[in-house]
């Protein structure tokens, strides 16, 4: 490649396992707009990483292959990294609990669990992490 031809880069945000599920509906996008095998290098960060390096590792594969083997990967990544925390947080329960003083035990048991209800249910929803979105493409020339 010549000095004056042009090259196409992708750059992929970061932002854990959100960046990775919406860069593959990215990727998916330009494949069906035929640019993503004219992409010449990729530069990514944090969750973007995850899916530029599944992408240049399977890229030999077929596009919708690719794409569901990389949504099974992550569902199933992101469900443990749930359970894992899940299990972590009870463990923070039982220490607390264990060494809250005399009479405070349940107070400190109840406050725990409303806690991990509240964290459960607006920072951890799994839900979110495992729909990919979905883009609409818009088709136009890109010279």
């Amino acid at each position: 490649m010549t000095d004056n031809e042009k090259r196409i880069g992708l750059a992929l945000s970061g932002g854990g396992y959100r960046a990775a599920a919406f860069h593959i509906g990215t990727l998916r996008a330009l494949h069906k707009l035929n640019v993503l095998d004219k992409v010449d290098v990729i530069s990514s960060v944090s969750g973007g990483s995850i899916t530029a390096a599944y992408y240049v590792l399977n890229k030999d594969k077929e596009f919708d292959t690719f794409e569901k083997s990389f949504k099974e990967k992550l569902k199933h990544n992101v469900l443990w990294i749930a359970i894992i925390e899940l299990l972590l947080v009870i463990g923070a329960i039982i220490a607390i609990v264990k060494f809250s003083p005399d009479g405070y035990g349940i107070w400190a048991f109840v406050g725990c669990i409303v806690l991990l209800l509240l964290i459960w249910y607006y920072v951890l929803p799994v839900s979110k992490f495992t729909k990919v979105s979905q883009v609409k493409i818009h088709k136009r020339d890109l010279t």
